[in-house]
């Protein structure tokens, strides 16, 4: 019997045109923004559509892309989309003018991006997710050396940085610090590399100076730090404790010196002053600072419709409210109702359960690393609404990919190993 190279089992796939493809859709779908508002580049959106359907007919393993879509998390997303289209439709109130852009913005694009991410990333895992690192790294220098508006004291963004990309120049920097860690995991980039991106993701956080981006990029790195961390090991404690003692300095240099800190110390005056005329008003809302305004009129909402809810952007169609609700949860829950906010939770849960539940297919790094993020999501979910930002599907692909590669891995060595077995009985 003729032998396998072991070649042939384990070398990427990222050589085909489809692959290729997508790594120029993404990079469409990642710059998109940052194109439009500071290149002035009109119809992005539209070319990112476009690039999805090449892609679509560029895709040459059918069986996987199929598999992919039907996999636990991307079908639920598929239901939730198919869901919250039908239910945003059936609603006749519309936000944006144009429908179409609403539709490719909201719901392609994002479930888009996690199926090709997935696809691309089950191919040539470690390729893909230096692609997707390096895009949101020119995203983030783009935004820290082209903006020059919104930056003055009398500025409506109150001093800070980047009025113009708004708090997606600081997201777009959490997701940076993901890809940064999980490439430094999986031995794609060495530490320094790692180091010097993950300093351009903080100064994005700090230019911006949001909150929500800087605790949850704080997150994403004590988990890749923990994975280091063996307490079997006394040198090991010694390290914890120096990280420790590393992130209070920072942490302190921040608070008290930075436009981020100053924010951080005015939460609750911020609460106090957007519920300003709400009665009975619970004060564990305080914490969520000028949010707690956006969990209260959602809620509002969503008793007036609980089981389906208002429909996707219309929190602020019916609250005449100057700007979208701000907090995954109360989105889901008051435009979707209790039927998108069980699929998104069931969603969240399922791309949880993958890392842990494959600890043992990967290094605990990885693990850790995926985690950390996933956890972050749930805490920007608090304060930000995140389902229609191609950026999180992205990572979320990222981390199906990995995992999902682990497990063909694994079953390509034992088929290997099966044949090299036949292979030997016959001679």
């Amino acid at each position: 019997m003729k032998m396998i190279n072991n070649k042939q089992f384990f070398s990427g796939s990222s050589t085909d045109n489809g692959v290729f493809v997508i790594y120029v859709a993404l990079a469409s779908i990642i710059l998109g923004h940052v194109l439009t508002k500071m290149l002035k580049m009109p119809g992005v959106h539209y070319m990112c559509f476009l690039f999805l359907l090449i892609v679509g007919m560029s895709v040459r393993d059918l069986k996987l892309f199929k598999k992919i879509i039907l996999s636990p998390s991307p079908f639920i997303w598929l239901v939730w989309v198919i869901y919250a289209f039908i239910n945003w439709k059936s609603t006749g109130l519309h936000y944006y003018d144009n429908d179409y852009y609403f539709i490719i913005t909201h719901f392609i694009l994002p479930i888009g991006t996690l199926w090709i991410v997935i696809y691309a990333g089950m191919r040539d895992l470690n390729r893909t997710s230096k692609v997707i690192m390096y895009l949101l790294a020119i995203y983030v220098l783009i935004g820290i050396v082209f903006q020059d508006s919104g930056t003055g004291e009398d500025s409506t963004w109150e001093g800070r940085g980047g009025a113009e990309l708004g708090n997606s120049l600081a997201l777009n920097g959490v997701c940076l610090v993901f890809f940064a860690c999980f490439c430094e995991a999986k031995k794609c980039i060495s530490k320094r590399t790692m180091y010097l991106l993950l300093l351009l993701a903080l100064g994005g956080v700090l230019f911006s100076a949001t909150r929500k981006a800087l605790v949850g990029s704080l997150l994403i790195v004590v988990f890749y730090s923990l994975s280091y961390v063996d307490f079997k090991k006394p040198t090991n404690f010694i390290r914890f404790f120096f990280l420790l003692g590393l992130l209070f300095v920072v942490g302190f240099f921040v608070l008290n010196y930075t436009q981020v800190g100053n924010r951080f110390s005015d939460i609750e005056t911020q609460s106090e002053k957007a519920l300003f005329g709400y009665y009975n008003v619970p004060t564990f809302l305080n914490f969520l600072g000028d949010r707690a305004l956006h969990y209260m009129l959602g809620w509002y909402l969503f008793l007036s419709n609980p089981i389906t809810g208002v429909g996707l952007k219309n929190f602020i169609v019916l609250t005449n409210f100057p700007v979208v609700c701000h907090s995954e949860y109360m989105v889901q829950l008051c435009e979707n109702g209790l039927i998108g906010f069980v699929l998104f939770i069931f969603f969240m849960l399922s791309l949880l359960r993958i890392p842990i539940t494959n600890f043992n297919r990967h290094t605990k790094r990885v693990v850790f690393v995926s985690l950390g993020f996933l956890f972050c999501m749930l805490f920007l979910d608090l304060t930000a609404w995140t389902y229609e930002f191609p950026r999180y599907f992205a990572a979320y692909g990222i981390i199906i990919a990995c995992f999902s590669e682990g497990k063909k891995n694994a079953s390509k060595l034992l088929h290997h190993y099966k044949i090299t077995k036949l292979s030997q009985r016959d001679e």
